[in-house]
C-alpha cells in the first residue's frame, strides 16, 4: 500500500492509500494531520500500513447507532430467531435503543462503555425491570459483535459494560382456598374453562388459545398441545407447532386430566 508524510505549514500529515473502490475505481485514502514532527506522522503511517498488511485495518463506521441497528435487525438477527421473538425484540429496539435513547444518532464508531452504562442508569432511573434491561443489554452485545465481524468498528464497547443484575421476585401462589374462591366468582362467565384449564393443567396462555376440539380425547381423559397461538403485529394472529421436549428427549404434549 503507498503512503506518504507531507508537510502542512508547521505540522506534518500522511496520507495513506487504503483500497480501490470496486464500483469506480477510485483511490480510497485515508488522511491525519497536526503531527508537530515528521518522524511522528512517520510512525502512525507505518503503522496504518502494518495493520493493512496484517487485515487489521478498520475504517471506522460513520453511519449512525440507529441506522445500523434497523439494517442488522432486519438483514441479519430477525432471520436467525422466531418470528415471536422477533416482534418482541424489535418492539424492545424501537422504543429503548432507537426512539428513546441518548445516543441513537451518535456515529456507530464513537460510542464507547461509558455511553452503554449511562443508558443502563438511565432505564434504571425510569424504573423499568432488570430483566428488560438486560435483553437491551443481549441486543446491543449481538448487534456490536456483528458490526466488529463486518468491520464496521474495531472493538465491542458492551463487552465492558456493567448492566444491572436480575432482581427475581419471589412468586406468589394461590391457596386452595383461593382458586376454589376464584372459580366460584367464574362461574358461567364466558372463560371460566378456560380459567379452570389454566389452573389444573399448567398450560400457557398460547396453547390454551392453540387447543382444538380434536387435541382433547374424552375417553382417555387427555390433552394433547398440538400448538400455540401468538400475536405478532404485522401478521396478527399465528399458530406455531410445539417444540418442546422432556429430558428424555421426548415431545412432552400430552396432559392428564384424570384424577386420583
Amino acid at each position: 500500500m503507498k503512503g506518504t508524510v507531507k508537510q502542512r505549514g508547521n505540522t506534518w500529515t500522511y496520507i495513506m492509500d487504503i483500497v480501490r473502490d470496486p464500483i469506480t475505481g477510485k483511490r480510497r485514502q485515508k488522511t491525519k494531520g497536526g503531527f508537530s514532527r515528521k518522524k511522528d506522522a512517520q510512525a502512525a503511517l507505518r503503522k496504518i500500513q502494518s495493520e493493512l498488511d496484517e487485515d487489521r485495518f478498520i475504517e471506522p463506521s460513520k453511519e449512525s447507532f440507529s441506522s445500523y441497528m434497523e439494517f442488522w435487525f432486519t438483514s441479519h438477527y430477525q432471520k436467525r430467531i422466531k418470528e415471536t421473538t422477533a416482534s418482541s425484540r424489535k418492539y424492545l429496539m424501537d422504543k429503548h435503543l432507537i426512539r428513546e435513547n441518548p445516543f441513537a444518532n451518535k456515529p456507530l464508531s464513537k460510542i464507547t462503555t461509558e455511553d452503554i452504562d449511562a443508558f443502563y442508569n438511565l432505564k434504571l432511573d425510569e424504573e423499568y425491570s432488570t430483566s428488560t434491561i438486560r435483553k437491551l443489554h443481549q441486543l446491543l452485545n449481538q448487534a456490536f459483535g456483528q458490526a466488529v465481524k463486518w468491520k464496521k468498528i474495531s472493538f465491542n464497547p458492551v463487552i465492558n459494560a456493567d448492566p444491572p443484575s436480575v432482581k427475581k421476585e419471589e412468586m406468589k401462589i394461590w391457596s386452595f382456598d383461593e382458586i376454589e374462591s376464584f372459580l366460584n366468582q367464574c362461574k358461567g362467565e364466558r372463560h371460566y374453562l378456560t380459567f379452570l384449564l389454566a389452573i389444573y393443567t399448567g398450560m400457557r396462555k398460547g396453547e390454551l388459545l392453540g387447543l382444538k376440539w380434536s387435541d382433547i380425547d374424552f375417553g382417555k381423559k387427555s390433552i394433547r398441545i398440538q400448538r400455540s397461538l401468538s400475536h405478532i403485529p404485522i401478521k396478527d394472529i399465528v399458530y406455531q407447532r410445539r417444540k418442546r421436549k422432556n429430558q428424555n428427549g421426548k415431545s412432552r404434549f400430552l396432559i392428564s386430566l384424570s384424577r386420583n
